[in-house]
């Protein structure tokens, strides 16, 4: 992924270049608005995950959701609430924790809406861009909530666990892929 943005006009632009250099090294640099911007580009990803599964999707920005998508047809709508971080350079394993009352919000919301719950979990390490799409009880048997939090792990045995789980759909880019390849589907609630 990082490899597609180096290219300006056919020929690695010096900043850019020198930027990217950074990037593989592992010196990730971070604006002074890039949880906003992280948080834009993790909805945004997700819409076009989405989008490219057939899904009509869009950006709402409601208490508890962030997206709603629907199949053409209407025989699955869904509520999505979106968290997105950005991880340093030995921070790639740190779990990523999700507020149990935000989970209260995405209910509500689906409810009033007639939508199917669903988090969305976007990750960007250093070397590797991560996203998840599960419905919500599926997050909460993989993360119980514990004081109030659920801790989505990002150790190795964790994401094996996800990549076999049919509920969470995976989508992961690495450092010099630009295309994703297939995407998995999303999975729908109750699916074994």
């Amino acid at each position: 992924m990082y490899a597609c943005l180096a290219v300006l006009n056919s020929k690695p632009h010096l900043l850019v270049r020198w930027h990217m250099k950074s990037l593989m090294a592992g010196e990730m640099k971070k604006g002074t608005r890039h949880a906003k911007i992280t948080g834009d580009f993790g909805e945004s990803l997700i819409l076009y995950w989405l989008s490219r599964q057939g899904f009509e999707a869009a950006r709402i920005g409601h208490t508890g959701i962030d997206l709603i998508a629907a199949l053409p047809g209407g025989e699955r709508r869904m509520g999505i609430s979106v968290k997105s971080c950005s991880r340093y350079k030995g921070t790639e394993t740190t779990d990523v924790g999700i507020q149990e009352s935000d989970l209260d919000k995405v209910r509500a919301a689906c409810k009033a809406f007639g939508l199917e719950p669903y988090y969305a979990i976007v990750v960007d390490g250093v070397k590797r861009l991560r996203a998840f799409i599960t419905p919500i009880e599926s997050l909460i048997e993989l993360a119980p909530p514990k004081s109030g939090l659920c801790r989505w792990r990002m150790t190795a045995k964790a994401l094996a666990g996800y990549e076999r789980n049919p509920l969470v759909a995976v989508l992961r880019w690495d450092e010099a892929e630009c295309d994703p390849g297939g995407m998995p589907p999303v999975p729908a609630i109750g699916r074994a």
